[in-house]
């Protein structure tokens, strides 16, 4: 998987390019209506020096609509990114967060800089309200500091906590998708019995290197749910682990349990959560 990063960059420095632009057009316009031959006398003649290269260089460059084309086709070639189902004004709010990020190193926003740097939010607190929610549901931003209230009942917390660009989709940003990552890395020992389930759970801990949000302490629910990602990384090593050579322990553990894949993903949570925490859960058909 590639990173997106440096659509995203284009992305952004596209939109400064346009509003520099823009603003030298403004001063073309008012020279054209003073004295075309007469010298500046505000010493500003760099202006007219720099007009055409400004201009070569919009015309040479990506257009916005292009950089965002190559973009969305590029997230749609990850499952992972294409579950986002990511609109134009949340790649803007992402493309400015990874700006922000390389330029300051700023981590976490309140809630009016989230809505200054995703565009098209109307000038209504219940609509703001609303859509930072909707984008803590989806998984694009976390509250990493919220702890004991649900945000989605709790305007004043949510409004006084800072937020963070979700961890899952930062790696997905840079190219690291923990599917392909987890099945390069453990994918072999899916040809022996004794290896297979072992296996898995090992990929299921790439998983958590990949979703830091994960590793947080649940025991103070903000009421979010990580369910959506985990759900398609955990199909993806479900499928891979059930049509292996040496799955034949596991598909007999199943069908004597009668164990459909929900409930075969949540026993595999299980044993992998077990085993971080230092207990032993034993997987056998007996």
């Amino acid at each position: 998987m590639k990173s997106i990063l440096r659509y995203l960059e284009q992305l952004h420095s596209e939109v400064v390019q346009r509003e520099v632009v823009s603003y030298i057009h403004e001063l073309l316009d008012e020279d054209e209506r003073g004295d075309d031959t007469s010298e500046p006398e505000n010493g500003c003649g760099w202006q007219d020096r720099d007009r055409n290269k400004m201009k070569d260089n919009l015309n040479n460059g990506a257009s916005q609509e292009a950089v965002m084309g190559s973009l969305q086709c590029s997230i749609s070639k990850s499952p992972l990114l294409a579950a986002y189902q990511l609109q134009p004004n949340e790649l803007m709010l992402i493309a400015r967060i990874c700006q922000k990020t390389k330029a300051n190193c700023e981590q976490d926003y309140s809630v009016p800089e989230i809505l200054e740097m995703l565009p098209g939010v109307e000038d209504n607190l219940d609509r703001q309200y609303s859509a930072v929610v909707d984008l803590i549901d989806r998984e694009i931003i976390s509250t990493p500091h919220l702890m004991g209230v649900d945000y989605h009942y709790d305007l004043r917390a949510l409004y006084g906590t800072g937020l963070r660009l979700n961890g899952l989709l930062w790696n997905l940003i840079l190219g690291k998708d923990p599917i392909k990552e987890g099945l390069r890395a453990f994918g072999k020992g899916f040809t022996k019995t004794d290896s297979a389930v072992d296996s898995v759970l090992k990929m299921i801990g790439v998983l958590f290197l990949h979703y830091p949000e994960l590793n947080d302490d649940f025991s103070f629910n903000n009421g979010a749910c990580f369910g959506r990602n985990i759900n398609l990384v955990l199909d993806a090593f479900l499928d891979a682990l059930t049509n292996a050579k040496g799955a034949s322990g596991w598909i007999e553990l199943c069908k004597k349990h009668k164990l459909n894949a929900f409930w075969q993903k949540c026993l595999l949570l299980i044993k992998t959560i077990a085993r971080r925490n230092g207990h032993k859960v034993y997987l056998n058909s007996s």
